[in-house]
């Protein structure tokens, strides 16, 4: 569906002579993303409704963007892949917040370390259908560990001022390591046995 929209955005832009023809497959791909990322809004924002967990939901997501915009991870194979995979791990996050809602701040601060730790080794992970330069792999990682530090003091202020705003915060950096985790584990095709 996200694919026929995109195709027939650009056909559109091409028909009406607003595109050269020749960029007709970058309009599309562009106007897929567009329309990837308002699904996924959308989402996000449904589920915080329904959830009674609005802000928690919003904070989730751009902590979750912003970091993935550098570190890299698991790809779905699909646009819909990829939201479901968003669907489960925000459901998860919310899951897990409550069922750790009363673990003390030492906990939080150990998952956080963690998380961050791994991220900054795994980063950045390419992708088959985008390979990095090494001055891009550079920067992305630089730009991992300053966001991961603005990340990492904005949420020891708020475990500090006891605002508890922090644990979705934690779950979002922690979620976007086990992402970056799962592309390390070995698919089947790539094992043997000796």
């Amino acid at each position: 569906m996200i694919t026929f929209l995109g195709s027939v955005i650009a056909e559109h832009l091409v028909n009406k002579k607003i595109v050269p023809p020749e960029f007709k497959e970058i309009y599309q791909y562009g106007s897929e993303l567009i329309i990837s990322t308002i699904f996924s809004i959308i989402m996000i924002l449904i589920v915080g409704i329904l959830s009674g967990r609005f802000i928690e939901c919003i904070v989730f997501y751009i902590v979750f963007c912003l970091l993935r915009r550098n570190t890299g991870g698991y790809h779905a194979n699909s646009y819909w892949g990829c939201k479901i995979t968003l669907f489960v791990v925000l459901s998860s996050a919310l899951v897990l917040e409550l069922l750790l809602y009363k673990v003390t701040i030492l906990y939080w601060g150990i998952l956080l370390i963690f998380s961050c730790v791994l991220i900054i080794y795994l980063s950045p992970i390419e992708h088959i259908n985008k390979p990095l330069s090494d001055i891009q792999k550079m920067k992305n990682r630089k730009n991992t560990i300053i966001e991961l530090l603005i990340i990492s003091c904005l949420t020891l202020v708020m475990m500090l001022m006891n605002i508890e705003l922090y644990h979705i915060i934690i779950l979002s950096v922690f979620s976007v390591s086990i992402l970056m985790l799962i592309t390390k584990i070995p698919k089947k095709e790539e094992m043997y046995y000796e």
